[in-house]
């Protein structure tokens, strides 16, 4: 317990918060100047923000197809889906997917052992050498390889090959899955297994693809394929195509149908407003910042005159 000035009869404990005041002095201030450059920052921070949003709404109309006036919608979501663009023109068309695009893959048939009979896991080695040839390309294995040095030869030896490859090694089923990073027939691969000596090795296929012979061809590698209005269009490479104007994305093989493509003047119509909103948000936030007045006088309040 304190009592100020009981001998003396000054009250010292208000003198020296008096003095600690004045030495505060200093600080108060700066604290003062950095709540007011926060202040700033947090303005400006806003300004970006609304700036922003106004130039990514001004950029959309300068793209013709932002003022494409059509719209088509899929019949059959389920089988793809579709999308005009500017050169899209109305109508009916009929539409048919054939086939989906897929990329080639490869997957151990049974679960992988390693040396000591169990199921493997990445970090095990292989225990076996030899060489594995994917159309054409040589890689060598050797013994001391773990099953994951081994899926990373798989990519790194077909990297800027057709088909590149993405190899992995699953800890949880013990298995390779393999598969080509690009779709099409041109994709198709096989991988043969031998030994040191050039002789078909069963050991090493069972350490990868492990289906009781020394090859393996893998499945997959289709092309895409679809029918617009009777037309056939083949050896699509991807899942999507563009034809008369309407961009088409396949997601399975379906029934023809039919496909309306239709005037939709209210779609430009909402850019434009949506444009002249934003603008017309931002003139309201530089203004309000622009006329906001600021009273040197009175500082930003630090954390004890807010007690006081």
């Amino acid at each position: 317990m304190r009592i100020g000035g009981l001998a003396s009869g000054m009250d010292t404990e208000s003198i020296v918060k008096d003095m600690m005041t004045v030495q505060k002095m200093p600080l108060d201030k700066l604290m003062q100047e950095k709540t007011f450059t926060e202040w700033q920052q947090e303005a400006v921070r806003e300004t970006n923000l609304s700036m922003s949003s106004l130039r990514t709404s001004a950029s959309s109309l300068r793209l013709q197809s932002s003022f494409n006036a059509y719209s088509a919608v899929s019949p059959n979501p389920t089988s793809f889906t579709v999308a005009t663009t500017p050169t899209a023109m109305s109508g009916s068309y009929k539409v048919e997917v054939v086939s989906v695009a897929s990329a080639a893959k490869l997957t151990s048939a049974n679960a992988v052992q390693n040396t000591a009979g169990n199921a493997a896991k990445s970090t095990d080695q292989i225990g076996v050498a030899g060489k594995i040839d994917i159309n054409g390309i040589n890689i060598d294995v050797a013994s001391t390889d773990t099953f994951a040095d081994v899926a990373k030869k798989l990519q790194d030896a077909t990297a800027s090959s057709v088909p590149a490859l993405r190899a992995s090694f699953d800890d949880t089923t013990s298995r390779f899955f393999i598969s080509t990073k690009e779709m099409g027939s041109e994709q198709a691969f096989t991988m043969n297994f031998t030994d040191v000596d050039g002789v078909a090795s069963q050991a090493l296929a069972d350490k990868i693809v492990n289906n009781g012979t020394a090859t393996a061809a893998a499945t997959g590698a289709i092309d895409g394929a679809i029918k617009f209005d009777g037309i056939a269009v083949n050896g699509l490479k991807s899942n999507q195509t563009t034809v008369n104007g309407l961009t088409i994305n396949l997601l399975q093989a379906g029934s023809e149908s039919v496909v309306n493509v239709q005037s939709n003047p209210e779609k430009p119509l909402a850019m434009i407003k949506e444009f002249i909103d934003k603008y017309n948000e931002t003139i309201d936030t530089l203004q309000k910042q622009i006329i906001e007045k600021r009273y040197p006088n009175f500082q930003p309040l630090s954390d004890e005159q807010k007690k006081n």
